[in-house]
This record gives C-alpha cells, sequence and structure tokens, in this order.
C-alpha cells in the first residue's frame, strides 16, 4: 500500500482557498493496480499516451499552479484517475455541493467542448465512511476530431480539505470498431475500479 499527500485543484465551482498543501499528513492511502503510475502534476507530461486521447490527458492535466498535483495512470493509459485536497475558506456539506452542480458544470464547461449538466448526473451518495457529491457525466473534449469521455467525480469536506475524486476515460461507442482498444479499455476500468475502491481517507 502506497500512502502519500495527494493535492490538486480541479473544477470545483466552490470559494476555496489556492494555498499548496505542503505538510507531510498522509490525505489518502490506495492500492495501485499492476502496471499502473501515480505521478506527480510536472511529470504528467511525460506519461505514454494512446494515439488519440491526447485531449483526454490535456484535460487532466489542467490544474492550480499553487497546488501539489498527482494523477494516476492506468496501465494501457485508456484511464486516467485524480484525487485533490483543498484548503476551504469555510465547510460545505454535500447536499449544498449538490444545490451548486450547475455552477460546477458552469465552470467544467469553460475547458471542453461540452459536458452533460442535466441535474441527473448529481447526487449525494454514501462512500468512503462520508457523505459525498457524486457526479457521472459525459464530457466531450478536443476539436475538430472531438473526443467523447465518461467523467465520475465525487467531492466531500474531510476537516477543513475538500477532497475531490475524478476518473475519466473514452465513452464506450470510441472504440466501437477498435476490438484491441476496446480490450485495453476493458482492462483499465478494471483497474481504475480497483483503484478507487482502495482509496481510504484518514480522520486524523
Amino acid at each position: 500500500m502506497r500512502r502519500i499527500v495527494l493535492c490538486l485543484m480541479l473544477a470545483l465551482a466552490f470559494t476555496c482557498s489556492c494555498a499548496s498543501a505542503q505538510e507531510e499528513d498522509t490525505i489518502a492511502t490506495y492500492m495501485l493496480p499492476d502496471g499502473a503510475e501515480a505521478v506527480f502534476f510536472t511529470d504528467a507530461f511525460t506519461m505514454d499516451v494512446p494515439d488519440g486521447l491526447e485531449p483526454m490527458y490535456a484535460l487532466m492535466r489542467t490544474a492550480n499552479a499553487d497546488s501539489d498535483v498527482y494523477l494516476v495512470r492506468m496501465k494501457h493509459g485508456r484511464a486516467l484517475a485524480s484525487v485533490s485536497c483543498t484548503p476551504l475558506d469555510e465547510p460545505i456539506d454535500a447536499q449544498t455541493m449538490l444545490s451548486r452542480w450547475p455552477d460546477i458544470a458552469q465552470t467544467i464547461s469553460k475547458t471542453v467542448a461540452y459536458i452533460n449538466a442535466d441535474e441527473s448526473c448529481a447526487a449525494v451518495e454514501q462512500r468512503y465512511g462520508h457523505e459525498i457529491l457524486s457526479i457521472t457525466t459525459d464530457i466531450a473534449v478536443g476539436g475538430d476530431n472531438m473526443l467523447l469521455l465518461r467523467a465520475e467525480g465525487a467531492a466531500f469536506v474531510l476537516g477543513g480539505d475538500l477532497i475531490e475524486l475524478w476518473a475519466v476515460r473514452p465513452a464506450d461507442p470510441v472504440y466501437l470498431y477498435d476490438a484491441e482498444a476496446a480490450a485495453e479499455l476493458a482492462s483499465d476500468r478494471e483497474d481504475l475500479q480497483f483503484f478507487l475502491d482502495s482509496l481510504a481517507f484518514p480522520e486524523e
């Protein structure tokens, strides 16, 4: 099991401070699947990118310059995950976050070509021992060669920090006519779920 300070800033539309978390406290523990890699933000630009997934990687490499950023790449590179810890100026609960889903979607829309902002994409669930905001949506990125992604997010407050998870992968129809890529995506989806299920967040 690896223990590491995980901190990044993605596009949740809340009032947060932008201070980087430099403390040595453990934010999350996890199990890394075989062949997967967890890297610091500055090393993410050296990751091998499968053909056609450049827009997905570009999206996940978007972060606040003042934050410590780690990304997790599954073995075949067809699924990515991120975990963040952002200091909050004031506490917020999952129900309040849910009410701000339209604002969150609007913030994300500034960096993508399309996002499904339907109210059914967000809900409050119990996970990781906390009441969380859960998001499942479709995102399109890229220019002329548009890439459709499936994105799953989760956010909750731990102490005075906003914990935020994102997992992205190509939507299933992307590899409808590419059996090899579809098989790699299926493998990466299993590894991604293993990683997400292994996450734990110490209370202290």
